[in-house]
């Protein structure tokens, strides 16, 4: 049976993206009930779930687990699912912990114990990504650029959150252009040459970085997440030659149709039918992205906090 912990992004993503991938119930705490009623688009998931009065009988009764909790409390809750009898395959939201090397263990931990895991790395799971990834201008340009600008949800409505702060797993670089370097990993880049972030130094809020690959063109790209910009765009110069790529007011502007549902799940559900996929593919890619995200960090060191 499949299970969520997570009240947020566990309800209005992960719910969803669950029901629409498998015909059976899905395990959700008596403690999101609430949640869940004051969100009238999720009416249509209340029959098929199956509520459990604590976190012990979820996970008793889980066999496939989505976690969408703050960075430190997946890697705690990791931590204490070891051993899990009964447990399958764990969904982790990004970053999978709150800086690079716990992150390791955490994946680790999941390999030992013979857990299929997935984390939510989206945009290589979008409409777009494969076409993106197919084009032959995207090896033959002399230079490529990305820009991903966009006014953050806790900017927007000055939301005091984790997701803020650089320490605890938030900030520009590790809760959003994390997505960026794992679209990068499944491209085939494997080096974060430089990095710079601006900002607050606990709180940034933009980076800029280069990427590079033995057999892909450098990519610099830019994210700010504090941007009254809403674009989504990449760039492939050839000379004084510029062509666009791919240019969207959002990476998730065309995936569901569905009205009032969050734009994401689409994309969620290509991350569950990974699930079928090689493991050992997934766990090697999954260490590739932290690789570039500590090259990043690297890179970016004098901006962020010690």
């Amino acid at each position: 049976m499949h299970g969520i912990l997570g009240s947020g992004f566990g309800l209005y993503g992960y719910l969803p993206a669950l029901l629409q991938h498998q015909s059976g119930p899905v395990l959700v705490l008596q403690d999101a009930r609430e949640r869940l009623l004051a969100r009238p688009e999720l009416a249509w998931t209340l029959p098929r779930i199956t509520w459990t009065a604590d976190r012990q009988e979820l996970l008793a009764r889980a066999s496939v687990l989505a976690i969408a909790l703050p960075p430190e409390l997946q890697q705690q809750l990791l931590e204490s699912l070891a051993p899990a009898p009964g447990l399958q395959a764990v969904l982790l939201e990004k970053p999978v912990a709150c800086s690079p090397q716990p992150a390791r263990q955490v994946l680790g931990i999941a390999r030992a114990q013979q857990w299929k895991l997935r984390v939510g790395y989206t945009l290589p799971h979008t409409r777009w990504f494969a076409s993106l990834a197919a084009r032959p201008d995207l090896r033959s340009a002399d230079r490529l650029e990305l820009e991903w600008t966009f006014m953050a949800h806790h900017f927007r409505t000055e939301l005091d959150t984790w997701k803020r702060h650089h320490v605890q797993g938030g900030g520009v670089l590790r809760f959003y252009a994390i997505q960026i370097l794992a679209l990068l990993e499944r491209l085939g880049y494997r080096a974060n040459t430089s990095a710079k972030v601006s900002g607050d130094a606990a709180m940034p809020e933009r980076v800029e970085a280069e990427a590079s690959a033995q057999t892909l063109p450098p990519l610099q790209f830019r994210v700010d997440s504090r941007n009254s910009t809403t674009a989504f765009r990449m760039r492939a110069w050839t000379g004084k030659n510029v062509i666009t790529l791919l240019e969207l007011p959002d990476p998730f502007a065309r995936e569901t149709l569905a009205p009032l549902l969050d734009t994401r799940i689409d994309a969620l559900r290509g991350i569950l039918g990974s699930l079928r996929e090689d493991d050992a593919a997934h766990d090697a890619a999954g260490m590739r992205v932290i690789d570039l995200w500590e090259q990043a960090e690297d890179c970016a060191r004098e901006g962020l906090p010690p």
